[in-house]
């Protein structure tokens, strides 16, 4: 995620998860700057199961993104998978949504969204590749599976 320049009112999501995707057992979110020479990380955050449950899982994200301000949400194919997960997780715990993230209400106005998923802006309408693949394509090492309370020591 990196800093931007827009801004949006903060407002409640409402209702309930009841059917749908499965809850949300880990996130990870990794805090990036941009500098002269490029994006810079700052900081990688994980919330996890068995240590919290996922309505403190989500609120730590939401809190996150409330106290960094304005942030552009980059996932991998997080339009389709992990953005109904937080954001069916919030409703059913009744966590509102930052500022920074009202557009995520609409999500298919995917311009106004302040959400950029790479995996559909990469492959387009082609067969989307397993984001360990293009890590491995791109050289940057990679650990397909790991406990979620150990990404962050992945980092150290």
């Amino acid at each position: 995620m990196r800093r931007h320049s827009r801004r949006n009112s903060s407002a409640p999501i409402h209702g309930s998860a009841g059917a749908g995707p499965a809850n949300a057992s880990s996130l990870s979110w990794l805090v990036m700057t941009e500098a002269e020479d490029g994006l810079r990380p700052v900081r990688l955050e994980t919330r996890g199961q068995p240590e919290h449950e996922e309505a403190a899982i989500i609120a730590a994200f939401l809190a996150d993104m409330k106290h960094l301000g304005t942030v552009e949400l980059v996932s991998w194919g997080g339009f389709s998978s992990d953005l109904p997960q937080v954001l069916l997780g919030a409703m059913e715990a009744g966590l509102r949504l930052p500022p920074c993230f009202v557009g995520l209400q609409s999500p298919w106005r995917r311009g106004a969204s302040g959400h950029v998923d790479l995996m559909s802006e990469v492959c387009g309408g082609a067969t989307p590749a397993h984001l360990a693949e293009v890590a491995a394509r791109l050289g940057l090492p990679v650990k397909l599976t790991c406990r979620p309370d150990l990404v962050s020591r992945l980092m150290d």
